[in-house]
């Protein structure tokens, strides 16, 4: 973690921690993605790349985009570029340092499940209901996946969980 504050052109930024936060290796529709998670600061990341451990480059930050603290980052289109039977992912920074690699996560089934950390960024990873783009939390309840009705799942919930709800339920 940095705490350095650089004065640029009149504007401060302060270089924080960017971590590989949750990765859909195998979706049950659409693409394979990973979500960046910043935790201070505003930092830069255009240019950023992910890697697997084939090495093999998956994903650039191509856009100029700027990650605010607090705030997630997901890099969509991975399609088909994991190895859902074992594969891990690395962040390298415009200038090719390694920033952060995860271990090597496995993604049997295509459901809504993510390797994620808990808490954000600097958690371990664990396997958990996504939630891209939104802070991470295994206090989710899903109707009618895991609860018949959505009173079982309210009556099942405790404060701050989360209650999903499926259309035509």
């Amino acid at each position: 973690i940095f705490g350095i504050v650089f004065l640029l052109l009149g504007v401060s930024f302060v270089l924080g921690s960017v971590y590989i936060n949750e990765v859909e290796l195998n979706p049950d529709s659409g693409s394979e993605w990973v979500e960046l998670y910043n935790d201070v600061g505003t930092i830069n990341i255009t240019g950023w790349k992910l890697w697997d451990n084939n090495p093999s480059l998956i994903f650039t930050v191509t856009a100029e985009t700027f990650l605010g603290p607090g705030s997630y980052y997901v890099a969509v289109g991975i399609s088909n570029k994991l190895n859902n039977g074992g594969d891990s992912v690395s962040l390298y920074d415009s200038d090719d340092l390694l920033i952060q690699s995860t271990s090597v996560l496995v993604d049997g089934d295509g459901d809504d499940k993510t390797h994620q950390r808990l808490p954000d960024g600097t958690g371990d990873f664990d396997f958990f209901i996504d939630t891209k783009g939104f802070m991470n939390s295994d206090n989710i309840r899903n109707v009618p996946a895991e609860y018949g009705t959505i009173q079982a799942a309210i009556d099942a919930a405790g404060p701050g969980d989360t209650i999903n709800i499926a259309a035509g339920t």
